[in-house]
């Protein structure tokens, strides 16, 4: 019966990631997938899945891969980072999947950028799936592309300028690895539009 399941599962395209996120959840695994969750647990959209991890989940993750790899009929076609976040990429003849991961925070240029527990205090349920809140999201997703390129592209302004969620006090609480007068000067840059 097993061998019948497996290839079953092998022949579901998309079959990794919904195997991947039921173990996750199933070990009680602290994750969420940081953006572009809107067609997962079945597809990843034609993107990479952005993912944090606990740092004390780590571990526990990539045995889960590993699993899941075997279940599914995967073969892990690359993996290679360091300490603060890591690219698998799986594949088999009829799908793939890439996950960068995050290891306990997410970095920039090797400096902690988010915190573990701020990550936590913004995650919900999406399909079965543990994901940001889109505006932290968002939020993230402009300041890394100003701090990568010194500019922004109106896709990662539009979302952020003008938003009230962004007060002055939600930005110094979850923005808490940067000083107080960033925070300020990102609050104004936002409520001036």
């Amino acid at each position: 019966m097993n061998n019948i399941i497996k290839m079953n599962t092998h022949k579901i395209r998309g079959g990794y990631l919904a195997t991947y996120f039921r173990k996750l959840n199933e070990c009680g695994v602290r994750y969420c997938v940081l953006r572009n969750y809107w067609s997962l647990p079945q597809s990843s959209g034609g993107s990479d899945v952005d993912i944090w991890v606990h740092e004390d989940d780590v571990e526990k993750t990539f045995r889960i891969c590993e699993e899941t790899k075997t279940e599914c009929g995967y073969h892990l076609v690359s993996r290679y980072g360091d300490a603060t976040a890591e690219k698998l990429c799986f594949q088999r003849e009829d799908d793939g999947v890439q996950f960068d991961l995050f290891r306990g925070a997410i970095y920039y240029r090797n400096r902690m950028f988010i915190d573990g527990d701020t990550i936590l205090r913004h995650i919900h349920d999406y399909q079965g799936v543990c994901v940001l809140d889109d505006n932290f999201a968002d939020l993230i997703a402009f300041l890394k592309e100003i701090l990568n390129n010194g500019k922004c592209a109106s896709k990662y302004v539009a979302p952020v300028i003008g938003n009230e969620v962004f007060s002055e006090n939600y930005l110094k609480d979850n923005l808490c690895n940067f000083s107080p007068t960033f925070a300020e000067k990102i609050y104004l840059f936002i409520i001036n539009q």
